[in-house]
This record gives structure tokens, C-alpha cells and sequence, in this order.
């Protein structure tokens, strides 16, 4: 069974550096999502398969969708609906704003999910540096 590596960021260019990180995990497949509705509209019919979850907080201003102005929340929003569920996998908080990270990372472990932190540098840099090192040592330990 492939398990599911989830990650919610805005950012096409990151989404894209993350993919490749993940694509070395051939039992696990990335599922990528721009917003925080979307994401908990997945997470609702598939956090049973989730390995991993890899959270950015902002993202990005309201769009205009057709006629209609388009919310897309924040990571806080993500951890607000997976503080109500039952801990199933880690979760990879990746923002370069600290209070909120601080706040992700204390109400999820709060609740009982693993939690960890990855501080953005670099434009692409910290992808494949530290974050794919908390995916690696994350993923051995969900395995485990």
C-alpha cells in the first residue's frame, strides 16, 4: 500500500523541489495542495493514508475565483482541523513565520501529533537540506 506525503504550500516553485524530494520514497507518493480548504477536504477522506504532512502557514492573499472572492486560509487552519483527529503521522511545519509556527507546532503537539519544524533559508535551499532531512528521519520513525 502507498502511503501519502502531504504537503500544503502556495508556492509552485517549492511544491515542485518538494516533489522531487519525495519521489526517492517509492512506497510513499506526494500529494500537493495550494490552500487550506482543499487540504481539509483531502485530509477528510484520506488522513488514513497520510505518512506525512508538510504545513506552510501563509498562503498567500484571497483570489478571485469566477465572480467570487477565494479564502485560502492558512496552515492554522489545517492544524485547527487536525487538532479535532485522532494523531496518525507526523507533521513537518514549514514557515519562515516563527509565531506562527510556535503556535502550529504547540497545538498539535498539544493534541497528541508528532510535530516538528523546518525554518526556511535559501530560496529553494532548505528543501533539499533540512526539510528533506525531517522527512527522511520522520518517515523512518512513522515505518518504525
Amino acid at each position: 500500500m502507498k502511503h501519502t506525503i502531504l504537503i500544503l504550500d502556495d508556492n509552485d516553485r517549492r511544491l515542485n523541489a518538494m516533489r522531487a524530494v519525495t519521489a526517492a520514497y517509492p512506497d510513499c507518493e506526494a500529494v500537493l495542495t495550494y490552500d487550506a480548504p482543499h487540504t481539509i477536504a483531502w485530509l477528510k477522506d484520506h488522513l488514513s493514508s497520510a505518512a506525512l504532512i508538510s504545513l506552510d502557514h501563509d498562503l498567500g492573499p484571497h483570489k478571485k475565483v469566477g465572480r467570487r472572492i477565494f479564502d485560502p486560509g492558512t496552515g492554522m487552519d489545517v492544524v485547527d482541523y487536525l487538532t479535532a483527529q485522532d494523531s496518525s503521522c507526523p507533521v513537518i511545519v514549514h514557515t519562515s513565520s516563527w509565531s506562527a509556527r510556535d503556535r502550529m507546532v504547540f497545538a498539535l503537539e498539544a493534541s497528541g501529533w508528532d510535530a516538528s519544524f523546518v525554518i526556511p533559508y535559501g530560496d529553494l535551499d532548505w528543501i533539499n537540506e533540512t526539510w528533506q532531512a525531517e522527512v527522511e528521519k520522520l518517515l523512518v520513525r512513522f515505518a518504525g
